[in-house]
């Protein structure tokens, strides 16, 4: 429209529909004609459309190359609730903390959702129950540091990839540790005092965090001298294969592009071969 204003305004002759819808189309296709627009005003709107054209082409690669390289994931099982819906799924308890605090609670809870999963439960200890994961449709329920400790040491590569999923939502068991005094101490109230300062200041949680990143070095120090990391997934060597099933889409869009911009040329062709019978 810009084209046919700057034309009768002129009175010189504006730029085809055809014309402008290509020349934008093989900026798009990051191949943009030679020959600029004639008008500042139309040299002005190609530039900010090569500017569009630009955020528009990087955006798809990345999003595309991410999509070819990066796994699809599903929505991860996050309550008991979502555990005990899911069809053809299995799960178990750890069989070293199944007892004490850990079996009343699982044993004697009231909420339907608890009896439905123990109905079904299996008692497996870590080693066994992470490899029942990888074969998928299963979840093992245990202490969050404990199985982290394990899945970073003998799971995990360099780069921190895993193919395993931890849940971000807890299962209160346990409802406190506390601390053994002896009755009227005197220094009762200090010692809470002090205890909470240090909870609300962050320095257990990080106390907890250095005290697992190092249990971590060393069994995988450990795991190394012994030579028993045949257990880590994704190694390092190891990169992502592409198969005809990741690209086939790319495929796709070139053969329909072509098949478009054979069509367009043929169009073109008998178009301009009209004009010439006329």
């Amino acid at each position: 429209m810009l084209q046919l204003a700057w034309g009768r305004v002129t009175g010189q002759r504006g730029a085809s529909f055809i014309s402008v819808f290509l020349y934008g189309w093989g900026a798009l296709l990051e191949q943009p004609p030679r020959e600029p627009s004639v008008t500042v005003s139309g040299q002005m709107l190609v530039g900010w459309w090569l500017v569009y054209t630009m955020v528009i082409v990087a955006a798809f690669r990345s999003s595309f190359i991410a999509h070819l390289t990066v796994q699809s994931t599903t929505k991860p099982v996050e309550t008991l609730e979502e555990l005990v819906k899911q069809k053809n799924w299995g799960w178990s308890l750890e069989k070293k903390f199944f007892k004490g605090a850990v079996y009343d609670y699982f044993m004697k809870h009231t909420l339907p959702a608890v009896k439905e999963m123990m109905s079904k439960v299996e008692i497996r200890d870590a080693d066994d129950a992470l490899e029942k994961i990888l074969e998928g449709g299963y979840t093992h329920i245990t202490f969050e540091k404990y199985i982290s400790v394990i899945i970073a040491s003998q799971y995990t590569d360099a780069q921190g990839r895993t193919p395993y999923y931890i849940g971000t939502k807890d299962i209160p068991v346990l409802v406190y540790a506390g601390f053994v005094l002896r009755k009227g101490a005197p220094f009762y109230h200090r010692f809470t005092r002090m205890i909470n300062q240090l909870e609300d200041g962050g320095i257990l949680s990080k106390w907890i965090a250095e005290v697992v990143t190092r249990r971590i070095k060393k069994n995988r120090e450990k795991l190394n001298n012994s030579q028993q990391g045949t257990k880590t997934i994704a190694p390092q060597e190891k990169g992502v294969v592409l198969g005809l099933d990741h690209v086939q889409g790319g495929f796709y869009m070139l053969f329909l592009g072509c098949t478009l911009g054979l069509l367009s040329l043929l169009g073109e062709i008998l178009h301009n071969n009209f004009k010439k019978d006329q």
